[in-house]
């Protein structure tokens, strides 16, 4: 009996320490409010303290859709808790990942000291950055919500941008990063006055820390690394600055900043502009000031030159997109599978398929766990005279490869789409 009794209380407590440890905090308040990026504290508790800074991320992406945050958008739920299940894939593949949740919750420090609550969990304060308007446009992307305009009618998913260091960069990215302030600085600087204007930032610091451990990026081969970032970041723009701050007198610092925008799909410049600044408050006082004289101008060209871009939903010719396939570790297949009675390789199998329904592709590299391509342009319409757009792609390409006997789930994100192979 008393055995059994302590198998039950164990059972009992084990069950309450996971439950525990996957508990999402509701107990999230604004400490200064920058309207898209607002940042926030979050009280988190757990017994697992390796756990708790991805406790304070996820509850604030958690918190923001299904409890609401006081203070953020309108501080209400956007989705009902039976809607959990009904986007169960894309949520699955947002919150089991750092390198997802960590482009959305940024800048995350511990505050204070931890201590032991009265359920016996050791419980603290964490400060983040909430990249609300990016996550929005994750979720619009996806079709979960619908992003609005100031007028109240739908405008559709709203262009993303990622800042980034100078594209031609030799050495080893960490390395020049912690060298060179002014590279930091410059990002953070552009980065912020982007989100003041409305635009969706995909913060490249995050980015940069939850990939650089990644074998697949090869973070010692800066440009082929910074090209990966960019790729993955499903970003719609990414934006160069190119420039070095120099002395020109006492504390006065001077700068000619060149700053172009890149449509992230096949790399067309949309707009480019060179300004100067001087400044004698510091580097990012001094990269602010230099982006901000680009004025509107910029912006504009940036806006103007994206919407011709994607009239009514399409490139010219079609809409710009990339897809990544890759095959999951647990897979029982990889892309040197063959698969029917052709000898054909899945690999092949894609190949194949994207080199018939699309009206360009530019493959990117074959490897047995992974295979991408970029700038792939969409046909203007289907067989039936209906315009295809990147979900109906994606929709016919898992259909094509489950007819095959191939396992696979697929998320689209931003104009990219990733299948992931499963079995």
């Amino acid at each position: 009996m008393r055995l059994l009794t302590y198998l039950l209380l164990s059972l009992f407590i084990n069950n309450f320490i996971v439950s525990a440890q996957n508990y999402y905090s509701p107990d999230i308040s604004v400490i200064e409010n920058y309207g898209e990026s607002p940042l926030l504290l979050v009280t988190v508790a757990s017994f697992d303290t390796n756990d708790m800074e991805n406790l304070a991320m996820t509850a604030t992406l958690n918190n923001y859709l299904f409890k609401g945050i006081p203070g953020v958008g309108s501080g209400q739920p956007l989705l009902n808790e039976s809607e959990r299940n009904a986007h169960y894939e894309f949520f699955r593949r947002i919150f089991s990942n750092k390198s997802k949740y960590g482009i959305y919750v940024t800048e995350v420090r511990r505050k204070g000291k931890l201590y032991t609550n009265d359920s016996g969990q050791k419980e603290c304060q964490y400060i983040v950055r909430f990249s609300k308007n990016t996550f929005d446009h994750a979720l619009a992307n996806e079709g979960i919500i619908y992003q609005r305009g100031g007028n109240g009618k739908s405008q559709g998913p709203k262009p993303s941008i990622m800042i980034i260091p100078f594209e031609n960069l030799d050495g080893d990215v960490e390395q020049i990063l912690r060298q060179s302030p002014h590279l930091r600085n410059a990002i953070t600087a552009a980065q912020g006055i982007f989100r003041d204007n409305g635009y969706n930032v995909v913060d490249f610091f995050a980015l940069h820390d939850a990939r650089k451990n990644d074998r697949n990026y090869g973070i010692n081969n800066t440009n082929s690394y910074i090209k990966s970032l960019i790729q993955s970041s499903g970003a719609d723009i990414y934006v160069t600055l190119d420039g070095t701050p120099v002395n020109s007198g006492g504390n006065n610092l001077w700068i000619d900043l060149a700053i172009k925008a890149y449509y992230r799909a096949n790399g067309v410049i949309l707009a480019g502009k060179t300004t100067s600044a001087s400044s004698n408050c510091g580097l990012i006082d001094l990269y602010s000031k230099a982006i901000y004289n680009c004025g509107d101008d910029f912006m504009d060209s940036i806006n103007k030159s994206f919407q011709n871009l994607n009239k009514g939903g399409s490139g010219p010719g079609g809409q710009y997109i990339s897809l990544v396939v890759e095959v999951d570790k647990n897979a029982t297949m990889d892309l040197d599978t063959e698969i029917g009675s052709d000898l054909y390789t899945l690999g092949d199998y894609i190949t194949e398929y994207i080199k018939i329904n699309t009206r360009e592709a530019k493959p990117m590299g074959l490897e047995s766990h992974i295979i991408q391509f970029e700038s792939i342009i969409l046909p203007d319409s289907d067989k039936n005279g209906s315009r295809v757009g990147i979900t109906d792609f994606a929709t016919a390409l898992t259909r094509f490869l489950r007819s095959k006997g191939v396992k696979c789930k697929r998320i689209i994100e931003g104009t990219t789409i990733r299948i992931n192979i499963t079995g």
